[in-house]
């Protein structure tokens, strides 16, 4: 009796962590889109305010992903 109630706390802590573990990866995805959206509003916003030409606008973007990538 005693080993049946261990067992099932344990499967219980399993699932709390796996349901933190979840949660932890949703608020990671959320952050990084938002920091890509961010990031894109800002490189528009650059383009818009200096009048930048087309490719410096896609080089600023493509380095942003590049740098923001492994976040």
């Amino acid at each position: 009796m005693l080993s049946f109630t261990r067992n099932r706390s344990s499967e219980h802590g399993k699932s709390y962590l796996q349901f933190a573990d979840n949660k932890i990866g949703t608020v990671a995805s959320h952050f990084s889109v938002g920091v890509s959206y961010l990031s894109v509003m800002l490189i528009v916003s650059l383009f818009i305010s200096f009048h930048l030409p087309l490719y410096v606008l896609f080089a600023l973007y493509f380095i942003s992903i590049f740098f923001l990538e492994p976040l």
